[in-house]
């Protein structure tokens, strides 16, 4: 299943370079996205998001 996501922010242009793709948040960068609640049970121990 694929899924698309936007995220939006918004930075000072003199603190921070987005076209520096050495930084976090920069032009053409991918990232990944988990959606779900932290396991806190004793069940399923090698999952830490559910």
């Amino acid at each position: 299943m694929r899924r698309s996501a936007n995220l939006t922010c918004s930075v000072s242009r003199g603190e921070y370079n987005v076209d520096n793709i050495e930084m976090d948040f920069a032009l053409n960068k991918k990232i990944f996205i988990e959606i779900g609640i932290e396991n806190k049970t004793d069940e399923y121990l090698e999952y830490p998001i559910l």
